[in-house]
């Protein structure tokens, strides 16, 4: 024994799939994770102008929500 780790190597039994493997979700997570990168570069872009503070303003997060409010809109047409 080491660690606290039995000697003894029993195999796992294998897990029936339920559902689509991680290989094959992969290009979906690609995909969103690409569009949520976009969304924050513009929502960002757009409406954090000062840096001269450590904090955002409440019309910069005011501004970031209404960006993503409206994107979520547009995209569940």
């Amino acid at each position: 024994m080491l660690w606290g780790r039995s000697s003894d190597k029993k195999q796992a039994a294998p897990v029936a799939s339920e559902g689509p493997s991680f290989e094959d979700q992969l290009p979906t997570l690609r995909e969103f994770l690409r569009e949520y990168n976009r969304i924050a570069e513009v929502c960002f872009n757009d409406c954090v102008n000062d840096f001269t503070g450590r904090t955002t303003t409440t019309s910069e997060i005011s501004c970031v929500n209404n960006c993503l409010e409206k994107f979520l809109k547009v995209t569940q047409r």
